[in-house]
Parts: structure tokens; C-alpha cells; sequence
């Protein structure tokens, strides 16, 4: 799409027309005090990214189905945190296929190996197989 022509300012008047008519005119002042209460607001000043992860996680389940359905999940299950993915960081990966892309350089490798294309090589770059008690 070429832009060079294109109207900001219409384009940005003709959406606050649609978000007038589609939205409720208490939303944004409901927002703001939803942020502010939860403390999100706050969060987004001062970059906690740990806190803004753990929020992210938490509504996205609510994406495409019913509230109840994903609370009674959530209740069940549970959901993953910043404190959960850097633990798993940390502790590194629990099979060797997942240590790293490729860490292995063309000449130290079997030629049974096969390519894997490689935008940090100037050509393939062949991956040893690894086997994993876990995934075979």
C-alpha cells in the first residue's frame, strides 16, 4: 500500500468517527480508572515488564471465548508468569534440540548432517543430529 498520498488526518478522523459510534463514551474514562486501580498504569510508567507479562498472560485467555469459560480455565490451570519463563530460562532447555539453533560450525560435522539455510553464514549450515531421551 503506497502512503505517500495518503490523509492522516482523514484516516485518523473518519476511525474516531467509527470508535464514537461502536464504543461506549464511558469506556475510555473506565479504562483509565481500571489502569489506574490495578495498578497497570503505574506498571506502564515505570516499565515493569514482569508485572505488564503477568497481566498480558492473564487477559489473553479471555481472546475468542466466553468469560466464564476462560475464568473456570484459568481457575483450573493456571497460567504461566514472568517468574515461570525465567526460571525455565535459567534452568535451560531440558532437551538438547531446544539448546540453540545451531551452534555447530560445517567443518567439525558428519556429512550425514543435514543443511539447515542459514542467514548468519554465507551458506548452509549443517546441524548434527542430537537424540533426547525425552523426544527420540
Amino acid at each position: 500500500m503506497r502512503t505517500e498520498n495518503l490523509d492522516l488526518e482523514l484516516v485518523a478522523g473518519r476511525l474516531a468517527d467509527v470508535c464514537r459510534v461502536t464504543a461506549p463514551r464511558a469506556l475510555l474514562p473506565e479504562l483509565q480508572r481500571f489502569f489506574a486501580a490495578s495498578g497497570l498504569a503505574a506498571a506502564i510508567a515505570r516499565r515493569d515488564s514482569p508485572m505488564l507479562f503477568d497481566w498480558l498472560a492473564r487477559v489473553l485467555n479471555y481472546q475468542g471465548v466466553s468469560k466464564g469459560i476462560a475464568a473456570a480455565y484459568l481457575d483450573q490451570h493456571g497460567t504461566i508468569s514472568s517468574g515461570d519463563v525465567a526460571a525455565a530460562l535459567a534452568a535451560g532447555p531440558s532437551c538438547p534440540k531446544l539448546a540453540s539453533y545451531c551452534t555447530s560450525t560445517t567443518a567439525a560435522l558428519p556429512r550425514s548432517a543435514t543443511p539447515v539455510p542459514s542467514r548468519l553464514t554465507s551458506g548452509p549450515v549443517r546441524c548434527p543430529p542430537t537424540t533426547c531421551a525425552t523426544c527420540g
